[in-house]
């Protein structure tokens, strides 16, 4: 099974350079798009291979207590945002050209030092670590708690 995911992968990676090598002599914004997407489709199939969205999930459940203390709600309540958070539906994409950021903020957590911008439209945020940055498409029932991300610092 993981040589199959790293066979697949490893084409999703082949078939990226490709389209990236021939995007960069056509000059076409369909090429540009093209390799958007397929980024993004590679960078959501390792994503799902890594198991980290589990992790993530399972993180947030083990702490709400601490997240209903910090927020000041209650245990239910911080357990009912954890859920619409749906951190199983978040998927990698392309940051619109058009984004306003609206804020940034630094966090931290297991030893990782992350920056998280947020946008003036709620479905997207970028997470900025060890020294890679990738864009995130917020999930509808998610969108109200982003704002919830400045208590991060």
């Amino acid at each position: 099974m993981i040589r199959l995911a790293k066979t697949l992968i490893g084409l999703a990676l082949v078939a990226v350079v490709g389209i990236g090598a021939f995007s960069l002599f056509s000059g076409s914004s369909f090429f540009d798009d093209a390799v958007d997407q397929a980024t993004a489709s590679v960078t959501n199939a390792a994503i799902d291979a890594s198991g980290i969205k589990e992790t993530i999930q399972n993180a947030l459940d083990a702490n709400a207590e601490s997240i209903a203390s910090a927020l000041g709600v209650s245990v239910q309540d911080a357990r009912d945002m954890i859920s619409n958070l749906d951190v199983a539906s978040w998927q990698a994409t392309s940051l619109p050209s058009d984004a306003q950021a609206s804020g940034s903020y630094s966090a931290s957590f297991d030893g990782a030092s992350a920056n998280i911008t947020t946008y003036e439209n709620p479905s997207y945020i970028t997470v900025e670590a060890y020294g890679q940055s990738l864009t995130l498409s917020v999930p509808e029932s998610a969108q109200e708690y982003v704002p919830y991300l400045a208590y991060l610092q």
